[in-house]
């Protein structure tokens, strides 16, 4: 369920203008792959590299997942993005 409402938003950020058509085959489908690797295990990655989490290494590694999208914004999208 949430791939599909993962591919929905990109979907619905490509129809707004945000984000680029695919240029490889199935490439907004890696990408949420990448999120999804990247969400699942985030915290213990954050686990192994540091000795406590904190509100610093959470904003970190938000910083991290959400800049996988940044490359695929156009004008537009990345004009909201640092807005954000």
């Amino acid at each position: 369920m949430r791939k599909e409402k993962i591919m929905q938003l990109f979907n619905g950020l490509f129809g707004n203008g945000i984000l680029w058509e695919e240029e490889l085959p199935h490439e907004y489908k890696y990408l949420y792959d990448r999120f999804q690797i990247i969400g699942d295990f985030w915290i213990s990655s954050a686990e192994v590299m540091n000795t406590r989490m904190s509100k610093k290494h959470i904003r970190y590694y938000s910083n991290v997942i959400t800049q996988v999208i940044y490359p695929y914004l156009k004008e537009k999208g990345r004009k909201e993005y640092q807005i954000l």
